[in-house]
């Protein structure tokens, strides 16, 4: 079982979450296989209406979810870890960048 409990923000810990190849994450991420840190301490144990699962933990930890119809909103996009904190490597800021292309499209 991985440690995703973190109260203090540095150093920050990581573990690898694995992106579902037919999932809006994996096409903004462009990997299948991240690297993301971790401090929650609480976790999705059922998903709601909508949603699906996108990303797990080796543990089975639900690491991120999205819309399960693309067409129905814009941009859904839940992640448990945090992207603000490690927005120097540029997967995670392809995360910012698609967020933003979002809320901008016409």
């Amino acid at each position: 079982m991985l440690e995703h409990r973190r109260l203090d923000a540095r150093p920050e810990r990581f573990h690898p979450a694995e992106i579902d190849p037919d999932s809006r994450l994996h096409g903004i991420l462009e990997t299948s296989r991240l690297e993301v840190n971790t401090r929650h301490h609480q976790a999705i144990d059922q998903l709601g209406r909508g949603l699906r699962t996108v990303a797990r933990a080796p543990d089975g930890t639900i690491e991120a979810v999205e819309s399960a119809d693309e067409h129905a909103v814009r941009f859904l996009l839940g992640l448990q870890w945090h992207p603000e904190c490690i927005s120097d490597r540029p997967e995670q800021a392809r995360l910012f960048k698609a967020f933003v292309a979002a809320a901008t499209a016409k």
